[in-house]
């Protein structure tokens, strides 16, 4: 032991014997043929080593890329969202509401309303056959159904009118304003009462007798009523004289009946551009013949126009009319030559019904005056729409039955729509043919549904359609936004903010329902899925932030609440779910349990 040198390390080594076949090759105690092939070893060891290195390095690579394609593929297929159902299809419509449905639809084509518009389809035989493909009817059943719709009586032709406001009128009072009132009515088919085409003595202005246009000769019998109103009676209305005419003069009258219905707005005190907002309904007869007229007065403080034209609803039956009218004229008569204030005319517009497209107008008209030789200004806005309602004994406020055909009928069409698209019904834009949308509107403006109504059979039907065949969060939100933009407090009736809360609570169920499954609906590797799961969240963000959400659905939870309690419980379920699947094999040693509690805790690192 005294002749180890202390600088010795006394660690065991693990030198290999070509260790020391080199320490003495340094020491220069090898042969030459022993280095030779120390040195040729050690070069063949060397690319032994740098071409197994090569081989793990490409081995390696050939592992990334193919990670990586799994992963690109992975994140192109189509996202197992779309792949599951949660039992929620809506109740379908029995076969027997299936043909009142197309017999509806059929009706409504067959009595189309208003000019046809260049969005929509003017041929009626086209919008049969589409309605015919879409119900997916027989021949012989479309013309057996056709004959049932031909028998139903033709509705009624209504004209909505609103006035809203003027602006630039002329000034007639010393105070330098008007107080502007509008009257209005529908002038009627001139042979219908059998109108004289020359202007009555007693009837027509001055103005009037210079102007030998032909269109006015419908006008005369309005004319007429402006002549024999306007001028107040020297005492007050219960003064008007009753006494009997001969039979020429109740001829004459009728012949100058200037209207079927005149109504007035009320009157704005001392101003120049009034504002009125009011809403009127017509009954139209011939809307080939009839012409929508409109009078802007300047009312007097006695007795005038404004007060006949009110006194004029209390008149029942054409019989009254007519002597109502005859006691106008006797008493203008008897104070014609009298120095009495009237009320001054401050222009007029005429619109003919078959010139209303079907869209309605919403637009300012230009005044006009009574001849070519009246000088007015001034401007009015008015807003006109067709209607019709049926003589079925049915309030026309009540409309509640066209609703829920509508919601019916659009549902339908999707239906056929996404059956003739060849694509996903995720890639689907939602968009109607020409000829569903033409059906579409005719059955709206018949129904008289107002446009909020529409936006809600709209969302009710397409959100309910996402529950059958998947279509994208994307196309729902644009709807769902329409419908905010739309929606006022008291737009809706109580029968259809249920209807819409319906809607609302199966869309909302069905996404929390997703959203409780986002690990195997919405995998995080995914792209396409988690712009799947964006889309989702912001479109359930969105209800719950809108009023008419919350009009309709009062207490529904916050979305934060909502949301935390579904991942949670989601969690939960999928936590049970992989200890399941994972402990499923029976374990047989310590081993086994090892393995499978790792793999449970990669899974849940992973997540």
């Amino acid at each position: 032991m005294s002749n180890i040198s202390p600088n010795r390390s006394t660690r065991p080594t693990t030198t290999s014997i070509f260790d020391v076949v080199r320490q003495a090759q340094q020491q220069q105690n090898l042969s030459p043929m022993m280095s030779s092939y120390l040195n040729r070893y050690e070069n063949d060891n060397d690319k032994l080593f740098l071409e197994n290195f090569e081989e793990v390095a490409q081995k390696h690579e050939e592992r990334r890329q193919k990670i990586k394609k799994d992963e690109e593929t992975e994140n192109e297929k189509m996202p197992p969202e779309y792949r599951i159902t949660f039992g929620e299809k809506p109740e379908g419509i029995t076969s027997k509401e299936y043909e009142l449905l197309y017999i509806e639809t059929l009706y409504t084509i067959k009595h189309k309303i208003g000019m046809t518009t260049s969005t929509h389809s003017e041929g009626e035989n086209d919008l049969y056959s589409y309605a015919q493909e879409a119900f997916g009817l027989l021949m012989e059943d479309h013309q057996r159904l056709l004959n049932k719709a031909s028998e139903e009586k033709p509705p009624i032709l209504i004209l909505n009118i609103e006035i809203v406001e003027a602006k630039d009128l002329e000034a007639k009072d010393a105070n330098g304003f008007s107080d502007p009132y509008c009257m209005l009515g529908i002038v009627p088919e001139v042979k219908k009462f059998g109108v004289r085409q020359q202007a009555s003595a007693a009837g027509v202005s001055s103005d009037e007798e210079g102007s030998s246009d032909s269109k006015l000769g419908f006008m005369k019998r309005l004319k007429s009523f402006r002549k024999s109103t306007i001028r107040r009676s020297q005492g007050k209305e219960k003064t008007v004289s009753t006494t009997g005419t001969s039979p020429q003069n109740n001829c004459s009258l009728r012949d100058k009946l200037p209207a079927k219905y005149i109504q007035t707005t009320d009157v704005k005190k001392a101003t120049l551009n009034p504002i009125w907002m009011e809403k009127f309904r017509f009954n139209i007869e011939s809307s080939k013949t009839e012409t929508f007229h409109l009078d802007i007065w300047d009312h007097d403080d006695e007795f005038s126009v404004f007060e006949a034209a009110r006194k004029l609803n209390q008149v029942q039956g054409f019989k009254g009319l007519n002597r109502y009218f005859k006691q106008i004229a006797q008493s203008a008569r008897t104070n014609s030559n009298e120095s009495s204030n009237v009320d001054d005319f401050l222009g007029s517009v005429n619109l003919k019904v078959n010139e209303i497209p079907s869209t309605g107008i919403d637009k300012w008209f230009s005044l006009e005056g009574r001849s070519e030789n009246s000088k007015v200004h001034g401007q009015i806005h008015v807003r006109a729409s067709l209607a019709t309602r049926e003589d079925r004994g049915v309030s026309e406020e009540d409309n509640w039955t066209d609703i829920k055909q509508h919601v019916e009928l659009l549902q339908i069409f999707i239906d056929h729509e996404l059956k003739k698209f060849k694509g996903q019904t995720t890639k689907w834009s939602g968009t109607l043919s020409r000829d569903a949308e033409t059906i579409l509107h005719q059955h709206a403006i018949q129904g008289d549904i107002t446009d909020i109504q529409r936006k809600m059979c709209r969302w009710i039907a397409y959100s309910k359609k996402h529950l059958e065949r998947t279509l994208t969060h994307k196309l729902l939100l644009s709807i769902t936004e329409q419908l905010e933009q739309a929606w006022q407090p008291t737009s809706l009736s109580r029968d259809e903010s249920d209807m819409l809360r319906e809607g609302f609570t199966l869309f909302i169920n069905h996404c929390f329902k997703q959203i409780a499954k986002l690990r195997e609906l919405f995998p995080a590797a995914n792209r396409i899925a988690m712009e799947r799961l964006e889309q989702l969240l912001t479109i359930v963000a969105k209800l719950h932030s809108m009023e008419v959400f919350r009009y309709c659905c009062p207490f529904q939870n916050s979305l934060q609440h909502e949301l935390s309690l579904i991942i949670t419980a989601g969690t939960m379920e999928w936590f049970d779910r992989m200890v399941i699947n994972i402990t499923k094999p029976r374990l047989r040693s310590d081993e086994d349990i090892l393995r499978n509690t790792s793999e449970l805790i990669y899974v849940l690192i992973a997540d």
